[in-house]
């Protein structure tokens, strides 16, 4: 047994939704959504705490023609394709959708999977999606000042029987979204992201926060959130810490090794922002240490580092999805060290 601290840790896993090509090697469409909910099922009987989606409408870092499934669309589907697992996006761009338009899409979610919603928001960043789909790329500090108005609209809507704001970018009156979700007082507001304002914005409205990059990093970050935390007078023991993690792993060298083969044929080629997958295979550098890869008893290890620094939360995409052998030996041989 590894760890374990005060801190309850969980863990939720990402589907393959065809934005990595994990669902490149299925025929049609409806072969690639099957495995993708087959997916989710299987997480669920395995108790993963949480099943995620990326919010992207093309593949990265430019658009193959293969299917990407929309995350909101497919969040409801999964809703009813599976019954305990939590639901959530890793993380919503906040520029693909009005605030209000996506509070109310967000809180027909919560209904439908029977208050199961984990709300993940962040201001964006693929700009070749932005140009292909029509949207502004704005400037970061633009893109930030909207994502901290759209997070007041969005508890805003969730909370009152007639929501009002007036921003600099985003304004409603009077606005009605019926029906509310049914956590109260809502569902929790995950925001992702490690610059300086962005940790602002999680200190003052965030439930959860979500990182990625090395353990370093991580406990830099931590310490910076807890100041702005003390700055805005907030409880920086109300938020959850999340950390997001691509692994490779399996029960013995050959699977191991199948899981790096898989991240050089189709990750590496695909990845452009922010991680680094070619060096993480030979040796991860401080900006890929979000990449674990090795034996079950290392990758436990690398995770306690996060869990000292202060994450009780962890949403991993395996990269030999959409098989399912990572996820299994995972859940098997890495989470019961830290429960």
């Amino acid at each position: 047994m590894y760890v374990i601290l005060a801190l309850q840790v969980k863990f939720g896993v990402l589907a393959p939704q065809g934005w990595r090509l994990d669902l490149k090697q299925f025929r049609t469409s409806r072969e690639k959504y099957d495995a993708m909910v087959n997916y989710a099922k299987r997480a669920e009987e395995l108790n993963y705490d949480s099943m995620w989606l990326y919010d992207h409408f093309h593949t990265v870092p430019v658009p193959v023609n293969d299917a990407t499934f929309e995350s909101w669309t497919s969040l409801a589907a999964l809703a009813k394709g599976t019954s305990r697992i939590r639901l959530g996006t890793l993380v919503t761009c906040n520029s693909y959708r009005n605030p209000a338009h996506l509070a109310k899409m967000a809180s027909t979610v919560d209904c439908i999977s029977d208050g199961r919603l984990e709300f993940g928001i962040g201001a964006g960043w693929y700009k070749n999606e932005y140009d292909a789909y029509g949207y502004e790329f704005p400037r970061i500090g633009v893109s930030l000042s909207q994502l901290e108005e759209s997070v007041q609209i969005i508890r805003e809507m969730w909370t009152k029987d007639k929501a009002s704001f007036k921003g600099r970018y985003y304004s409603i009156d009077g606005a009605v979204c019926n029906p509310k979700p049914i956590q109260k007082p809502h569902p929790r507001i995950w925001i992702g992201g490690q610059g300086n304002r962005t940790l602002k914005i999680v200190s003052k409205y965030a439930d959860g926060w979500n990182f990625i990059g090395s353990a370093e990093e991580f406990a830099e970050k931590v310490l910076l959130l807890k100041n702005y935390c003390k700055k805005t007078g907030s409880d920086f023991n109300r938020l959850k810490l999340s950390v997001h993690l691509q692994i490779a792993t399996g029960k013995n060298n050959k699977e191991i090794a199948d899981a790096k083969n898989y991240i050089r044929k189709y990750i590496a080629p695909i990845l452009s922002h922010p991680l680094d997958a070619v060096k993480f295979i030979a040796k991860p550098s401080r900006r890929g240490a979000g990449y674990l890869a090795g034996r079950p008893e290392e990758i436990s290890q690398k995770i306690e580092q996060y869990v000292n620094a202060g994450a009780s939360y962890f949403i991993v995409y395996f990269v030999d999805a959409p098989n399912v052998k990572g996820m299994e030996t995972f859940a098997e041989m890495t989470i019961p060290q830290f429960s």
